[in-house]
């Protein structure tokens, strides 16, 4: 009998870290203002509320294209002094399946490191709350790396 070997810890995810108070009245402190007001007439605003959280990921991703070394895996918007707004969290969420059609197909050793397929990576937004660990999800969205979208 083996004696299992241990898990290594996970890697803290690379964040980064935007204060919308930088700039009053700017673009991304409009949207998230916007945004706060629909995601609060939620039932009323309909397509509106959505619209108006994708367009504070579009903001979102294209400062990251500024941010240098790889992309980040999260993003921390700071909430907004006057409670306008309240913090957010955009992490891009990605990960592996296991193929069964492929499995089923054709059958072998190794079966979950042969039949892997690779997930898109996409990104969350959530409302960051104090003290917990998964905020309320807000929306999601399927973009690439690149920072393009793909819906």
């Amino acid at each position: 009998m083996t004696t299992p070997e241990p898990v290594p810890p996970k890697p803290q995810k690379r964040r980064v870290k935007i204060d919308p108070a930088g700039d009053p009245g700017g673009v991304l402190e409009q949207l998230l203002i916007a945004n706060k007001q629909l995601s609060d007439k939620a039932d009323e605003a309909g397509s509106e509320a959505q619209d108006a959280k994708d367009a504070v990921k579009a903001f979102l991703k294209a400062l990251l294209q500024a941010v240098p070394g790889p992309p980040p895996e999260a993003v921390d918007v700071a909430a907004d002094p006057h409670g306008r707004y309240p913090g957010y969290t955009m992490t891009l969420k990605g990960g592996k399946r296991f193929n069964s059609s492929a499995f089923r197909k054709d059958v072998g050793d190794e079966l979950y490191e042969r039949y892997e397929v690779a997930i898109n990576p996409t990104w969350e937004l959530r409302e960051a709350q104090q003290g917990q660990r998964r905020p309320r999800k807000l929306c999601r969205s399927l973009i690439t790396r690149s920072g393009t979208s793909a819906t």
